[in-house]
């Protein structure tokens, strides 16, 4: 019933589709009907009109009170999470499927929906419930809302969102950059970061492998290599989707107008321009979705890393699953692993750092000796350890209190966090000092 009424959305190939603000006029022609040339309001007009530009997201949108998703979406969301599914026109013959969730949860919903694997994109009204209600009361029937998207919110870009992310769930982006033969790069990182790693020049089969060390909740392909569409039943890329979460593997297209703005923004950051052509692809790709990820900002990406596969231990993906990590070998959980084990910081930066630690293991003799030391020092002294750790706990997600200033989408509470945090700081700083062990920090802070 619900692919009848809306053939556009449901028979859409996300690979063909998943372009993002490069199409936010695609389909525009077809938005105002259904089939059987059945037309549908302006509300919802608007919602497909959003629903073109984000194919593989849910689109929650905002009528009133509440956030309500139509169509397909609301099918989908109702069974993910458990709410109840209704209809609009329910005396016609082919009632459009509708769920809702109120405003003021909404982002427990999203929640819920990111650590399962999903995106959602949220529209919200321009105008209050109260200034629509004056306009009705002043004799105006029938008030055009204006709505705008407010924030996307996906697995490896959750900047958007109000929470930090579930203890044990992936973050992050691996972007791919095809050369002019086979030269393959990637490119990875996240939101919260101003640096985007690199790894030049190697094969495909390496792909699937870096993916799952690095623990990278999407990979971002390009639509087109070399003027050709990228088929998503090619081998590779089904061997991706296969040992990835599932809704990991996105496409994404670009205009010749954003590689003209990418091209002069990224020749500014430092080593960009000495990156060979599939390296500077993967890298445009990378910083290109987290830019649309983040709707209308852009996070300053300053610096490139190229890795050093000299400094860290590489584990095959046999390996990692019979040590049990990061996740258990019989059913992938958290709970149960060596990380939910040893996870006892105090910070969200200390959780990152400490996952980085254990998927990239040292193999420097002198890098391993420094940090045995600075464990050590911290063992035998109880007092100063307790101390560190009242101090850590205090402190908030410095990188993700910043990364939210840069998007303009910092709350008042998180400005008080990131003072009183900066207090703490300076307060571990000299706890160490006095003990003469500030390299401590240096040492246990390092990736």
């Amino acid at each position: 019933m619900t692919a009848a009424i809306f053939p556009e959305i449901l028979n859409s190939d996300a690979h063909n589709n998943s372009r993002g603000s490069d199409n936010a006029s695609s389909g525009q022609q077809g938005a105002a009907f259904g089939a059987e040339g059945r037309v549908l309001p302006p509300m919802l007009q608007e919602y497909v009109s959003y629903k073109h530009r984000y194919p593989d997201h849910f689109i929650f949108f905002q009528v009133g009170d509440f956030y309500e998703l139509f169509f397909e979406d609301a099918v989908r969301v109702a069974a993910e999470l458990n709410i109840t599914l209704t209809s609009r026109d329910k005396k016609d013959p082919n009632p459009i499927p509708m769920c809702g969730v109120p405003i003021a949860v909404i982002d427990s919903y999203l929640e819920r929906l990111v650590d399962a694997g999903f995106s959602a994109a949220v529209i919200s009204q321009a105008a209050s419930d109260q200034v629509v209600k004056k306009e009705q009361d002043k004799g105006v029937n029938k008030v055009r809302i204006e709505r705008y998207l407010e924030r996307v919110v996906t697995p490896g870009v959750r900047i958007m969102g109000v929470t930090n992310p579930t203890p044990g769930v992936r973050e992050g982006v691996l972007a791919i950059g095809f050369g002019n033969s086979s030269e393959v790069s990637f490119a990875w990182g996240s939101a919260l970061e101003s640096e985007v790693s690199v790894r030049e020049k190697v094969s495909l089969e390496e792909l699937v492998e870096l993916a799952l060390r690095l623990e990278v909740a999407e990979v971002v392909l390009p639509a087109e290599v070399n003027g050709r569409r990228l088929d998503r039943r090619t081998s590779w890329i089904r061997e991706l989707e296969r040992l990835l979460p599932p809704h990991s593997v996105r496409f994404r297209g670009v205009s010749d107008q954003r590689l003209s703005q990418e091209t002069e923004r990224l020749g500014r950051v430092s080593d960009f321009t000495l990156l060979s052509l599939s390296a500077k692809r993967a890298v445009r790709t990378f910083v290109r979705y987290i830019d649309e990820m983040t709707v209308s900002s852009e996070l300053p990406f300053l610096s490139i890393a190229l890795e050093d596969q000299a400094q860290s231990m590489t584990l095959d993906t046999m390996t990692r699953r019979n040590l049990e990590l990061v996740q258990t070998s019989r059913d992938g959980a958290y709970e149960g692993s060596l990380l939910h084990y040893l996870d006892v910081t105090k910070s969200q930066g200390g959780k990152r750092l400490l996952r980085k630690w254990l998927n990239q293991p040292l193999i420097d003799s002198q890098s391993i000796q420094g940090r045995l030391e600075a464990v050590g020092f911290l063992k035998e002294n109880f007092e100063i350890r307790a101390r560190c750790a009242e101090l850590l706990s205090r402190i908030p997600d410095f990188e993700r209190i910043c990364a939210r200033i840069n998007l303009g989408v910092v709350s008042p509470r998180e400005l008080g966090a990131l003072r009183d945090g900066l207090e703490s700081i300076t307060e571990l700083r000299s706890c160490l000092e006095s003990a003469q062990k500030i390299q401590t920090v240096a040492i246990l802070s390092s990736a």
